[in-house]
């Protein structure tokens, strides 16, 4: 199988940054459990909103930005991407590749990366090991911490 053409190598800056996030990702990023996110938006202390017709929260970037400045949480944690986490979304995926999201969405369609569909949506999810011996194979160099002996499965 040959790959569609990639073009300019990878940068880890993210052009277009992540404006929403889930209490799951919130709990990630700064290291607190998603119930504790919970308990800190119903108590206002994190900006966000309700998806409607739903219990769903969602918390915008300013109001994450706001919660781990006054909680002193490094805030280079908002991108980070952790690199011991062996399932990838396809936008970490995008960032990794230096592509845009779409590209990484028909790459994984077109069968260049193991991985799996979220039941009951259309989120992709693509393993770490796959991406990195896709770029392996294709000659794109591998962000800095990419380190196959920390990488679960590493090729």
């Amino acid at each position: 199988m040959t790959a569609p053409e990639l073009g300019a190598p990878p940068t880890t800056a993210d052009p277009k940054p992540q404006l929403i996030f889930t209490t799951g990702e919130v709990a990630r990023i700064c290291g607190i459990s998603i119930q504790t996110v919970i308990r800190a938006f119903d108590a206002k202390a994190i900006k966000g909103y309700l998806i409607p017709g739903s219990s769903h929260r969602r918390i915008t970037r300013v109001g994450l930005i706001a919660f781990m400045e006054k909680h002193n949480i490094p805030l280079s944690r908002i991108d980070a991407i952790p690199e011991d986490d062996p399932i990838l979304s396809s936008g970490q995926a995008s960032k990794i590749l230096g592509l845009p999201m779409q590209t990484v969405i028909r790459l994984y369609d077109s069968g260049c990366f193991q991985g799996f569909i979220v039941p009951g949506s259309k989120f992709r999810r693509i393993l770490r090991s796959s991406l990195y011996k896709f770029m392996d194979e294709h000659g794109i160099p591998r962000p800095k911490e990419a380190d196959p002996s920390k990488t679960p499965g590493g090729v």
